[in-house]
């Protein structure tokens, strides 16, 4: 179905955008596309049987993040990091809603797998994300008719970069980069950048903008050592710099992002591997499916990153996990520094010690009991047999006895 419904998009799209006046012409023809009210009416077909299994994450009754119906017992796969509160529900396309528990947590991918009490949940139905093209239109689903956002895939599935980290927040300047923030404990400030400094060039390299700094830095990895040459006071200055590893929570240009205001995820990188579109989305939208025009699920979306940068985990690397996640193997609080129970929680926990060790008591002394029980009949065994020997072996005796010729 997707190459015959690829062009009919395009072409109604583009039909659309004619019509339109010259004023709206003049606007960024992706960014009006993608907007276009007539591509989400058209794309309601291609999210009728994805949306009815995404799933509205809801923490302590507010957004969280989206979800995704991944088997028919009430198995929900969402993004981890955002599950922030006391209750969790999950509210379906139905408008039933349901408490939740977390079975499962993936570190490496953010994602978290929810427990619902219900069956036969229609399920994400997934394709390779290979078999789309770089440039293929990609649309996120909701629980409306129409989908949350539209937007074109633009790098295949790759690792995610790991440059090294050097912890400013930056905004262009007439010639270089103004460092507004100097990230405590970083590089930046170990080599002593201050905010104000205008950097210039970095290893001779000439620093005309955020982005060319940033595309820079990317290609050095953590403990790489730098010259950051910066104009202070009208005085220039050569700071040398030790990159360090780029925090989990954020990357360079979403640091950038988030300095300008756009609301990004809170965890944002450090994925193994992801797909990247241009889908504008909120980070209450991620952890639900991103589906191609025939509706397949191609990955799980994961991070809104940037302000033309979106996440999100291929479906190939996604399978493999589910059932891990569903058998527990992938436990809630694995790897993390335990949080302080309340007395309440250590109560409970008490008891259920206490009562379990009553019970290994129990079968314990049952256990003793009954290999007590099987000693002493063997040796009751035993003894009859000892018994049973000795009185074959008087009777023997006496009829030998009777036998043999009286001594005269």
């Amino acid at each position: 179905m997707a190459r015959y419904f690829r062009p009919l998009i395009v072409s109604l799209v583009f039909a659309a955008a004619a019509a339109q006046p010259a004023r709206a012409q003049q606007r960024d023809t992706q960014t009006y596309l993608k907007n276009n009210p007539q591509l989400f009416a058209t794309m309601a077909e291609v999210v009728v049987k994805p949306s009815a299994y995404t799933v509205r994450v809801k923490c302590d009754n507010k957004d969280a993040a989206l979800g995704t119906v991944v088997a028919p017992g009430g198995w929900i796969l969402t993004k981890a990091s955002e599950l922030k509160g006391d209750v969790t529900t999950c509210v379906l396309k139905d408008g039933r809603s349901f408490e939740a528990k977390t079975v499962g947590v993936q570190d490496d991918y953010d994602l978290a797998m929810l427990k619902i009490d219900t069956w036969n949940l229609p399920v994400a139905e997934w394709r390779t994300s290979s078999e789309d093209q770089v440039g293929s239109w990609v649309v996120t689903p909701g629980l409306a008719k129409e989908p949350i956002g539209i937007g074109v895939l633009s790098v295949a599935k790759r690792p995610m970069p790991l440059g090294g980290f050097l912890g400013v927040q930056m905004e262009p300047a007439e010639r270089g980069v103004l460092v507004k923030v100097v990230q405590a404990g970083t590089a930046a400030e170990k080599a002593g950048v201050k905010a104000n400094d205008i950097v210039v060039a970095i290893d001779t390299e000439p620093i005309t903008n955020t982005e060319a700094m940033m595309d820079l830095l990317s290609g050095h990895k953590p403990g790489d050592e730098v010259t950051i040459q910066v104009m202070r006071e009208g005085q220039r200055m050569d700071l040398k710099a030790k990159l360090g590893k780029r925090p989990a929570s954020g990357s360079g240009r979403g640091d950038f992002q988030n300095a300008m205001g756009s609301p990004l995820s809170s965890r944002r990188s450090g994925f193994p591997v992801i797909l990247q579109h241009d889908t504008v989305l909120k980070p209450a939208d991620c952890g639900g499916p991103l589906v191609d025009v025939d509706g397949k699920v191609i990955g799980i979306n994961i991070a809104r990153a940037g302000r033309t940068e979106s996440y999100a985990i291929p479906s190939e690397s996604v399978q493999p996990l589910l059932i891990d996640m569903i058998l527990g193997k992938y436990p809630p609080g694995a790897g993390e520094a335990k949080k302080p129970r309340a007395p309440i929680d250590k109560l409970k926990a008490a008891e259920v010690a206490l009562e379990k060790a009553k019970a290994d008591k129990v079968a314990a002394n049952a256990a003793a009991d009954k290999r007590i029980a099987a000693a002493e009949e063997a040796v009751k065994k035993a003894k009859d047999e000892v018994a049973a020997e000795d009185k074959k072996d008087q009777e023997k005796k006496k009829e030998e006895e009777k036998k043999s010729p009286e001594k005269k």
